[in-house]
């Protein structure tokens, strides 16, 4: 079913949220974009990381 579905698309973002570079989320989304390059050459993957934007959802500083 996946192999059918993926003829259709040309591009996929991945956005990792979790705070941490060593966790089991920033460790599948490597492992994702890994073996869909390997399985998929034509395909665009972008990846989003939150941790790298300074991203605060808690706005401890406040808005400004």
């Amino acid at each position: 079913l996946i192999s059918v579905t993926m003829k259709h698309i040309k591009s996929v973002l991945i956005i990792d949220g979790h705070p941490y570079d060593k966790s089991f989320c920033a460790a599948l989304t490597q492992a994702y974009i890994k073996n869909s390059k390997a399985r998929y050459s034509d395909l665009e993957i972008k990846s989003l990381v939150l941790r790298d934007l300074k991203f605060d959802p808690i706005l401890k500083a406040g808005y400004k």
